[in-house]
């Protein structure tokens, strides 16, 4: 079923960066998903920022649950003045709201760039969040970035 009540991405989009904007945030964007990025108390490793341009992967994921009576937040987490980093989040319920929010906790930012040590920092934490219970994993958000100028689009995950 198609909640109509929430407009399509490009326009959610340009809502989100107007209200970025009026927070005094950059607006540049930066698209996280949960291959990108892991956390350990305060500290978020993301894997090649760089790359997070594209917002095909993001605008498929929100699409998708556009569909649904999830309600569905777009966040923002500034890293400096002209850079944000953004997700959509499946918030899950059935009320089919959208919310836009600016993240005010500060977390420190480790930018990876090696394939290897990301994988080594993501199994890490995947282990440490374990014995503690907390996974971001289960942070519904875009589950993978499209690759940049890998031409194929990213799967389809539900």
């Amino acid at each position: 079923m198609r909640n109509e009540s929430r407009p399509e991405f490009g326009d959610a989009v340009n809502e989100f960066l107007e209200f970025v904007a009026r927070e005094g945030h950059g607006t540049n964007l930066r698209w996280l998903s949960r291959d990108r990025i892991t956390q350990h108390r305060g500290i978020w490793w993301i894997f090649r920022p760089e790359e997070l341009a594209s917002d095909g992967a993001s605008s498929r994921f929100y699409e998708r649950l556009r569909r649904t009576d999830s309600s569905i937040r777009i966040d923002a987490y500034p890293l400096d003045s002209e850079i944000t980093l953004a997700w959509i989040e499946d918030f899950g319920g059935p009320s089919g709201m959208l919310n836009y929010g600016i993240l005010t906790s500060r977390y420190e930012i480790r930018v990876i760039r090696s394939r290897l040590a990301w994988g080594v920092i993501f199994l890490l934490n995947y282990i440490r969040n374990t014995r503690i219970r907390y996974r971001m994993w289960d942070w519904n958000i875009t589950p993978r970035t499209e690759q940049i100028g890998d031409g194929k689009p990213d799967p389809v995950v539900s």
